[in-house]
């Protein structure tokens, strides 16, 4: 799963949109549940136009499964949907650690 992010690891607040979020959190849970996170800084926050494209793309080729965010642009959308890529719907707010154990209590397959 990819969390836009403010800044680096899962204290970081998560970011209003997903295409120029500073950072690209990278969460991944073990079986045994380990929570494993990789933070990416978003090559693409200062493209001049088609962050969200580009974003999108990113995801999909590392393989992610989802993406947890509280905006995802239309050309984003259709990126992440042609990938087979899960939209995450998330209220505005909080840190990515609050998104990783709000998932895991659920029960979620998003990891």
């Amino acid at each position: 799963m990819v969390v836009p992010a403010e800044g680096p690891g899962l204290d970081a607040p998560v970011s209003p949109v997903l295409g120029r979020a500073p950072y690209l959190i990278v969460i991944d849970v073990s079986p045994e549940g380990e929570v494993r996170e990789q933070s990416v800084p978003n090559p693409f926050a200062q493209a001049p136009g088609g962050a969200g494209q580009a974003v999108a793309q990113w995801i999909a080729s590392i393989g992610a499964h989802a993406v947890a965010a509280a905006s995802v642009g239309p050309n984003a959308a259709m990126v992440l949907e042609s990938a087979g890529i899960r939209p995450v719907p998330l209220r505005p707010g909080g840190r990515v650690r609050d998104v990783v154990e709000y998932l895991r209590r659920s029960g979620s397959r998003y990891f």
